[in-house]
């Protein structure tokens, strides 16, 4: 929208002609370059079936679903870009809106893939759906097809009015878009203390020192603003079938389940607040290394992550534990035994993270957000990316072994106790490694805190 410089178009031409061409623009942008290869799919039907009319029902059908699609398309964009402009929370939280919108795909994904809604069921609903009208309309002209029914009319009449509808729809929100202004909030966004008193200063303000807490505090603070932590944890889903693989497979949930998902949400909580630990800072980076000391630094870092990681992920494995074979008290110290993992995923992220140049930096533009930042690119980046992954995943290996059967099974019989028993000593064997590397790791990012320079 801002490329074709509605400001100056205004000026010359009324807005119905630039709302139109606009349209017109994002019709023909996805229609053309489908042209040719739809005249041929057209072409064929019509000389296989041969039936001319085949041939005109399959092109109305195609360029007709094609310019709906596209204008539904460009109304419901424009819509939320004036839901943007007359409301600063949205215009705040539109990111969040795509994330959803995404896991919501997933989870309809999961839903059919795992078979809860069976594809009969599904099947059936199809008949209401238009895009099967439209279908219908494109088979009608064809050889053998069935005799005119409800479905293709249909079709006939989403085309007479959907087109005309979204058209005018799309033009009554482009005109109030470029003659609406900004609406403001009533409450300061910009500038909040770090330093009063708020929800942190009464979870945290008798454990942690006034510094550390400040650090934690605007690292919160920059999130809410730019989530790009969110966006980076975000390659967890490439990893997620570690999870549902194997529930497709079983069709249950399993012992294992609990410690997949505290691996995978632990990796997620360091790759959101302590990978990107030097990079949030960089506009500032200069007075943050002088008016912080390292132990300060690093510890906030820790405590923001931890204190937003932990109680999710203690939370979805409690959950995940009570649908598992575990016992209720087996389950519940699975879930507590998260903490140390989430506590081990931030700290390895932060002294992996440390491990950057200054030079390094450079501006990237934040999917989904009109924002660029500075991060560290290229191969590097996805490496440190992998490191992560692959050290938080060996410190999750005693468990993940000893929850699983074809181990926990020789082992117990060997050893004479129960199986419960064998998966509580591998999970406290996890919960160990956590914390000594999680210690290793903290040191280290003091250290590389303390001798990082500026050239």
């Amino acid at each position: 929208m801002e490329r074709i410089e509605p400001a100056l178009l205004l000026t010359s031409v009324p807005t119905r002609t630039v709302a139109l061409g606009t349209v017109g623009t994002v019709v023909a942008g996805i229609a053309v370059p489908l042209s040719l290869p739809a005249v041929c799919f057209a072409a064929g039907l019509a000389v296989g079936h041969q039936s001319l009319l085949g041939l005109i029902t399959v092109l109305l059908a195609g360029f007709g679903g094609v310019a709906l699609a596209a204008l539904v398309g460009v109304t419901l964009s424009l819509g939320r870009e004036l839901a943007a402009l007359r409301s600063p929370r949205i215009r705040r939280y539109r990111t969040l809106l795509y994330a959803a919108g995404f896991a919501a795909l997933v989870t309809a994904w999961f839903v059919l893939a795992s078979g809860a809604v069976g594809l009969d069921r599904l099947v059936s609903w199809l008949p209401v759906v238009p895009i099967t009208w439209i279908a219908d309309l494109g088979l009608l002209g064809l050889t053998g097809s069935e005799p005119v029914g409800r479905r293709p009319i249909g079709a006939l009449c989403l085309f007479g009015v959907g087109l005309p509808l979204c058209t005018a729809v799309a033009i009554r929100l482009a005109d109030r878009i470029w003659h609406t202004d900004p609406v403001g909030s009533g409450t300061v966004h910009r500038s909040r203390s770090l330093l009063g008193p708020g929800l942190a200063t009464w979870l945290f303000g008798r454990w942690v020192s006034r510094p550390v807490l400040a650090v934690a505090r605007k690292r919160w603070l920059q999130e809410r603003r730019v989530p790009r932590g969110l966006l980076t944890a975000g390659y967890m889903l490439l990893i997620l079938p570690i999870v549902y693989l194997p529930l497709l497979a079983a069709g249950e949930i399993l012992a294992a389940t609990p410690i997949l998902l505290a691996f995978v949400l632990a990796v997620g909580t360091g790759l959101a607040f302590g990978l990107e630990l030097l990079s949030v800072e960089y506009p500032a980076l200069p007075l943050t290394l002088s008016a912080a000391s390292s132990r300060q630094f690093v510890r906030g870092t820790v405590l923001a992550g931890t204190a937003v990681g932990a109680p999710v992920t203690v939370a979805i494995t409690a959950v995940a534990g009570v649908g598992s074979p575990l016992g209720s008290l087996e389950a519940a110290l699975t879930a507590l035994a998260t903490v140390p993992l989430c506590l081990c995923g931030v700290t390895v992220a932060a002294a992996i993270g440390m491990d950057v140049s200054y030079r390094d930096f450079r501006p990237v533009p934040i999917p989904f957000v009109a924002t660029t930042v500075y991060s560290e690119t290229g191969r590097r980046s996805f490496l440190k990316l992998a490191v992560v992954m692959t050290l938080v995943g060996l410190v999750c290996l005693p468990a993940l072994t000893g929850y699983l059967s074809p181990v926990n099974v020789p082992l117990s019989t060997g050893l004479g106790v129960s199986i419960p028993t064998v998966r509580l000593l591998s999970l406290v064997g996890t919960v160990a490694l956590a914390i000594a590397v999680s210690a290793v790791s903290y040191r280290r990012a003091v250290r590389a805190f303390e001798e990082y320079t500026i050239p």
